[in-house]
């Protein structure tokens, strides 16, 4: 979701100005990226990010005004596609902005930092990355070529954007993983 958030909102801030439409693609931002949400909490800092980049990485050309009616459009979406989250809290917990990890009987740490989450501990990000139990680098290989891909990607300006967020949100997983009650 997060990724064809990425590219739907990606292509509708490049076709600003061309006349092209744009509002479809960012419909279709604003739901993927509101349906990420919904399935992970944790996906709003990278639901964030990509809205950042985008946003920053098209201003110059594309202009402020015509890029806040793209975001106001995706903003619109995503407010609507979370609805059904929200109504599910509401009679399963209270409250529309109550979620379940208040009320984890196992895991009690979840109601304490923000669902469970605190500061980073650089030895458990050492571990996310190359513990021999954890490590992507040796269970998600394949990793490593995208990263070494990616650095030959960053030559191209059109790749810069993606690559840009998708890092961000790497390292926001990374933190948000490194810092959470039971990682």
């Amino acid at each position: 979701f997060l990724m064809l958030g990425f590219i739907a909102l990606d292509t509708a801030a490049r076709r600003i100005g061309t006349g092209k439409r744009v509002a479809w693609l960012a419909v279709a931002g604003g739901l993927a990226l509101s349906a990420a949400v919904s399935v992970e909490y944790t996906s709003a800092v990278a639901a964030l990010i990509i809205g950042a980049v985008i946003g920053l990485s098209h201003l110059k050309r594309a202009g402020l005004m015509p890029l806040v009616r793209m975001f106001a459009i995706g903003v619109g979406a995503a407010i609507v596609a979370i609805i059904p989250t929200l109504i599910y809290h509401n009679a399963a917990f209270g409250s529309p902005f109550t979620t379940g990890y208040g009320f984890a009987a196992v895991y009690e740490e979840t109601r304490t930092g923000l669902f469970g989450v605190r500061w980073p501990d650089a030895a458990i990000i050492g571990e996310l990355i190359a513990g021999t139990r954890r490590g992507i680098v040796w269970y998600a290989p394949a990793a490593i070529a995208a990263i070494v891909a990616g650095a030959f990607a960053w030559k191209r300006a059109e790749t810069r954007p993606a690559l840009i967020a998708f890092g961000l949100i790497l390292a926001a997983f990374l933190f948000i993983n490194g810092g959470f009650a039971y990682w």
